[in-house]
């Protein structure tokens, strides 16, 4: 992961994730989940194609409500609407070093659908992230994916809802506690790791954010045991979609 661009973490799962949105509904309080595609200039909502909220206002996009039920295909991305790569990074101590692993480039795959669950609207999804060109930047470890290989860190297949965390999506694993795991060679605290436990991403538009300082204090990412040594993880990452296996993937967006 990279130093002149935002932090990420080798789970970046956050990631963000890679897919829970919450589906539209009518009486059904929670998050609603659209595409965001190109209209007739001049007669969207948003000013750029990524529909955050800081680009509402006449423009050139539009929200696109999903249908429940509706499988969506799911391509994650940590490109920015400059096409610049932001990056992510993972920190943690261990032994009493800091280590902080950088990642110049995210992306992924999966799928998601929207649902419906006792008056709360929820979409849930699973998929696969990929960090690549990762390095450790503290301790000038080498760093090799288990799997992904040297440079390359391959999270396990995760699961993500908005179910019950509000307008935040939760990623887990799909099954078991491990989110990813990679090996540190050539420093002082070679080892394999593991990150294991849960990350919240706060959605902005289709770019789904998380902040070291608050995936740390939230003390739900771990390396190695539920009760090992904090992480924290820095990350933006951007999911988009499209339906049926055909025509072009665009953002997904999703607001209360």
């Amino acid at each position: 992961m990279i130093g002149r661009k935002t932090k990420i973490g080798v789970c970046a799962l956050g990631a963000l994730a890679v897919s829970a949105i919450v589906a539209q509904g009518v009486s059904a309080a929670g998050t609603t989940a659209y595409t965001c595609k190109g209209v007739a200039p001049g007669t969207g909502t948003f000013k750029a194609a990524h529909c955050k909220s800081a680009d509402a206002g006449t423009g050139n996009f539009n929200h696109v409500s999903i249908a429940n039920g509706t499988t969506t295909e799911v391509l994650a991305s940590d490109l920015n609407t400059a096409g610049e790569h932001v990056g992510a990074e993972l920190k943690a101590t261990v032994a009493g070093s800091s280590v902080a692993l950088h990642a110049n480039e995210v992306s992924g795959s999966g799928s998601m659908a929207n649902s419906e669950s006792i008056g709360e609207m929820i979409a849930s999804g699973e998929g696969v992230l990929k960090f690549s060109g990762v390095t450790e930047t503290f301790l000038g470890c080498t760093v090799v994916g288990i799997p992904g290989g040297p440079g390359v860190v391959e999270t396990k297949q995760l699961f993500a809802t908005t179910q019950g965390v509000g307008d935040k999506v939760k990623v887990t694993p799909k099954t078991g506690t491990i989110l990813a795991e990679f090996e540190l060679t050539s420093c002082v605290v070679a080892s394999t790791y593991k990150v294991v436990g849960s990350v919240l991403g706060v959605p902005d538009g289709a770019t789904y954010n998380t902040v070291h300082s608050t995936v740390t204090a939230e003390k739900t990412l771990r390396l190695q045991s539920p009760t090992g040594p904090l992480a924290g993880l820095e990350s933006s990452i951007t999911l988009s979609g499209r339906s049926g296996g055909s025509g072009a993937y665009t953002p997904l967006s999703v607001t209360t």
